[in-house]
């Protein structure tokens, strides 16, 4: 998909909230993701993006609420992976959530899945593609006493968070 003469945005939610926002989009009445797990008061109506010199930023907010939902961030899908869209029309600072160094900023638009990239370790992809994204490559696996454990990749080394931006391949 290209969409020329826009800016792209970036948008981190988990593996497990893909098929939803396939079928209904990025729309800010539903309350997944980060917004769900730790802002959930201060999300409400709102969907959130970032500019691309923060996706390592929100990525790692993204790594610590997994690791506080699951014991198995693979199987319950708390994958954190980065989407992509055109800048929507309406556009507001989250000044709340922004500060020198992170972007934040949110739309009161739903964001249309048609619209929706997903990065899958090496390219963007369509949302109908999300069931090829290999998950696994974000993770790695530790034993103890027996038990498989599971964490996320470091950020330098994982696959679904070192994204080409958007802005110099799709626009």
């Amino acid at each position: 998909m290209t969409v020329s003469n826009k800016d792209w945005v970036y948008h981190v939610t988990f593996a497990r909230n893909l098929e939803s926002i396939k079928e209904h989009g990025l729309n800010p009445d539903y309350q997944t993701g980060l917004s769900a797990l730790a802002y959930i008061g201060h999300s409400k109506g709102k969907t959130f993006f970032t500019e691309f010199k923060s996706i390592r930023h929100w990525y790692f907010e993204a790594e610590q609420g997994a690791e506080n939902q699951s014991d198995n961030i693979l199987e319950s899908g708390f994958v954190p992976v980065v989407l992509t869209f055109p800048k929507p029309e309406n556009v507001f600072e989250d000044e709340a959530m922004v500060d020198e160094i992170h972007s934040a900023y949110y739309t009161t638009d739903m964001v249309p899945s048609e619209q929706i990239l997903v990065w899958d370790g090496d390219i963007w992809v369509n949302l109908e593609n999300v069931d090829n994204i290999n998950l696994v490559q974000a993770i790695e696996f530790d034993y103890d006493e027996g038990e498989r454990l599971c964490y996320i990749k470091a950020q330098n080394i994982n696959p679904l968070v070192n994204v080409l931006d958007a802005n110099k391949m799709c626009g």
